[in-house]
């Protein structure tokens, strides 16, 4: 069209034959034929790449479909050929049964059925694939059935986890709100709570009173803080426990084991006395040499009274110790470190009679086997005195105040949730 368009135009342009042209109208109808030329071109150019770009642009979107689309077609695909077999038996006895000719056309002739006694031509293909595809569709169904059973499972399951989740988070949400409820007395009492259970354990475990009287201190200081009358019972059930700490009686475990400790080392050290006593022996010597002059009666009876005290000794109850072999000197050794440790033991736990018990041992085997002198006086006195001191001290029990403090907190907490309440149930 634009090429009519510009025919016409320059039909329209050119004058008649008759009439004699210019060079000036020559010059203007070449230049509006060149010019409509030029926009036919431009025309032509324009419609044809719109029209490749609308192609191209239902190509496109043609195989966008396609590829969307395609887990779909083959679906329909697979169960169309899956019914297939189904639909042609199906069809099979309906082509045997002759539809009903109207009544204006011929009856056709029958066709010639074969002899009975000719064996007819066997088709159970259409059988077997019909039996194929039911085992199919069965084997199909029951797959499925188990799918939407395990899938059942799976969104019980996922129920079971939805509630208990649900739970979780109202729990959750309550005590937020009851921390949100929670005041400065509140976290002052909850301090003082552990402060006193903190007491009774060093009270306890430890046995350290003094340790407990501070923390009894610092909760007193506590609930004085706090300033309320209803906290009077409390505070009187702990200064109670207070004045019973301050009766205690103060014993340095770790000062009297220091002792024991030095004690020990000094004991292992002590020096055993000598089997015989050579100085007596001398002596008789002496008193033989100092008899030769007197008469031969006499001498005779000295020899022979001699002879009596070398034969038979007769001994009082101040019996000469013995000296011990190596053997027995380590053993002896042994007993004295056994019994220092036992008594550090004894200390520890607290016990009376394994403590005594194992430092008087310590006495006596002193008394028996170490040499007589100062060294040996100073030990046995050490171990006199350190067996008097008293290792175990009546403790009170703080339970009375833990139960008070603790009676107190519950019927706070129970005034201020009915407090909380009451007006929510107005409002509803």
């Amino acid at each position: 069209m634009t090429d009519e368009t510009s025919k016409d135009t320059a039909q329209a342009s050119t004058p008649p034959e008759g009439e004699k042209k210019s060079n000036f109208a020559k010059a203007a109808q070449e230049k509006s034929t060149q010019t409509g030329d030029r926009k036919g071109k431009r025309r032509a150019k324009g419609g044809k790449g719109w029209l490749w770009l609308f192609v191209f642009a239902a190509i496109g979107g043609l195989g966008a479909w396609g590829w969307l689309s395609w887990p779909q077609l083959r679906s329909h695909v697979s169960s169309y050929l899956r019914l297939t077999p189904l639909t042609q038996d199906s069809a099979s006895p309906t082509e045997s049964v002759q539809a009903p000719q109207p009544a204006g056309q011929p009856r056709q002739p029958a066709t010639p059925q074969p002899p009975s006694g000719a064996q007819a031509p066997e088709a159970p293909a259409p059988s077997r694939d019909a039996d194929t595809a039911a085992q199919e569709q069965r084997q199909a169904e029951s797959a499925l059935r188990n799918q939407v059973q395990q899938q059942s499972r799976t969104i019980a399951l996922l129920q079971q986890q939805l509630a208990a989740l649900q739970r979780e988070m109202t729990s959750q949400a309550n005590r937020l709100s009851e921390l949100g409820n929670v005041n400065r007395s509140d976290w002052q009492l909850a301090e003082a709570d552990y402060l006193l259970r903190l007491a009774n354990q060093r009270l306890l475990l430890e046995r350290d009173s003094r340790a407990a009287l501070g923390l009894l201190e610092e909760v007193d200081k506590i609930l004085r803080r706090l300033d309320q009358p209803d906290l009077y019972g409390v505070r009187q059930q702990l200064a109670n426990d207070i004045t019973a700490l301050k009766l205690v009686e103060n014993i340095d475990r770790e000062g009297l084991y220091a002792q024991l400790r030095a004690l020990e080392d000094q004991l292992i050290r002590v020096n055993i006395q000598p089997e015989f006593d050579i100085t007596t022996q001398g002596t008789v010597d002496t008193q033989v040499e100092s008899d030769a002059d007197s008469s031969p009666l006499q001498r005779g009876w000295d020899s022979f009274t001699q002879f009596l005290h070398e034969s038979v000794r007769i001994r009082d109850g101040n019996i000469d110790p013995v000296l011990l072999s190596p053997q027995s000197e380590a053993r002896f050794r042994q007993s004295l470190r056994l019994n220092m440790e036992q008594a550090e033991l004894a200390l520890l736990r607290e016990d009376t009679n394994v403590y005594r018990d194992s430092l008087n041992r310590n006495r006596q085997l002193l008394l028996e086997y170490a040499v007589p002198g100062k060294r040996r006086d100073a030990l046995m006195e050490e171990l006199r005195q350190l067996s008097q001191v008293t290792i175990k001290a009546d403790l009170p029990s703080l339970a009375a105040s833990q139960r008070a403090l603790h009676d107190y907190i519950e019927r706070l907490h129970k005034t201020t949730s009915q407090s909380t309440d009451v007006p929510g149930g107005d409002s509803q």
